[in-house]
């Protein structure tokens, strides 16, 4: 789970980078970048929650 929420982080926070890399900023438009981070960082933060509250038990 903790492997998990790293890549949720991970995805969320340096994908838009990526992207942004590839393509001139006028193809893509910001929103996209913005629900990425927001969606990415949600479900980093939230999966983190659920493991220091013990509701979801670390992977062995």
């Amino acid at each position: 789970m903790k492997l998990l929420s790293w890549l949720f982080i991970f995805i969320g926070f340096f994908l838009p980078l990526f992207i942004r890399a590839f393509y001139p900023p006028t193809e893509i438009p910001l929103g996209i970048y913005v629900g990425i981070w927001v969606g990415g960082g949600i479900c980093g933060v939230g999966s983190f929650i659920l493991l220091k509250k013990g509701k979801v038990k670390p992977e062995e």
